[in-house]
């Protein structure tokens, strides 16, 4: 248990931290780079039209994609945040009886979870465009 009390903190915290991370969508590589062969792109032909060879970007996400990605990462950040207020309210110098620990942990986890998942859910409705 004392291995577990020294390892919580520092596994919530990548947790939070990489889940926080945002990655554009042209990092992710092609299937052909992780069979380990590589894919020679077919020449642009003189012949084909400018507007074919131009780079297409992607529209902005909907109002609503937006609300359901931010209700998510702030539902991951309550969590996070409700697993480390049980951790420190169990651990209190008062708390001698143990015995429903594992209550405190589901309890505040979930709370934090729900409550995150609202806050998030607002600021993703009137975050930007």
């Amino acid at each position: 248990m004392m291995m577990l009390r020294g390892i919580l903190p520092v596994t919530l915290t990548v947790v939070v931290l990489s889940s926080a991370v945002q990655r554009p969508v042209g990092a992710q590589r092609s299937d052909s780079t992780r069979a380990g062969v590589k894919r020679d792109s077919d020449p642009v032909s003189a012949m084909r039209p400018a507007a074919l060879t131009r780079p297409v970007h992607a529209d902005a996400p909907s109002r609503v994609v937006r609300v359901v990605h931010d209700g998510l990462i702030g539902a991951g950040i309550g969590a996070a945040t409700g697993l480390m207020a049980a951790f420190i309210l169990v651990n209190q110098s008062n708390v001698t009886d143990h015995s429903e620990d594992g209550l405190a942990f589901f309890i505040l986890g979930v709370d934090g979870g729900l409550l995150g998942l609202i806050v998030g859910a607002i600021v993703g409705l009137f975050r930007g465009p």
